[in-house]
């Protein structure tokens, strides 16, 4: 499988990179693990490309579950994030980016996913730099939604735009 271009805003670009391997059990190759990465190419002559590697994200998965396809990567678990659910805001030309994940659960429950990668060169006071992580916050539609007829239990994003460089929006089309 090819890597896939996920999102694009301003000058990074979010790809999806699928290791294959071979289940003797499964008569086709799988493709597990899911790596994401970020490529940031400044428009400033003093800063080079960057090709960031997004962490895993473990948020929400049960780490005691037995799950053959996890079996080949050292029991290496990571929450299943659809393209179609994901997006990417770049901030800047300092390599500054966020990446989102929208997950529906229930018809009143979404994952919000969210990693915040810092600027390049970005450190604390005791100088080490701050690795990313992803946080993930569960979200409840409220119930006066309902009421005002729009029935989230349909959505089903195809897409995740940007807009004014700040905000994303999920659109189901």
């Amino acid at each position: 499988m090819e890597p896939a271009v996920i999102a694009a805003h301003g000058h990074c670009i979010l790809f999806r990179v699928c290791v294959p391997f071979l289940d003797p059990h499964y008569h086709a190759p799988c493709f597990f693990p899911i790596d994401y990465f970020v490529y940031s190419a400044s428009s400033s002559s003093s800063s080079p490309p960057q090709l960031s590697r997004l962490p895993v994200c473990k948020d929400g998965v049960d780490i005691k579950r037995d799950d053959k396809f996890f079996q080949p990567y050292r029991l290496q678990q990571q929450r299943v994030m659809l393209d179609r659910g994901m997006g990417l805001l770049c901030h800047g030309e300092d390599g500054e980016f966020t990446v989102a994940d929208l997950t529906q659960l229930d018809y009143d429950e979404v994952d919000l996913c969210v990693l915040h990668h810092p600027p390049l060169g970005h450190h604390t006071g005791t100088g080490w730099k701050i690795e990313p992580k992803w946080s993930v916050e569960q979200l409840r539609i409220p119930p006066d939604m309902f009421e005002k007829g729009l029935d989230l239990s349909w959505f089903d994003s195809d897409a995740v735009i940007p807009i004014h460089g700040c905000f994303l929006a999920w659109v189901d089309y």
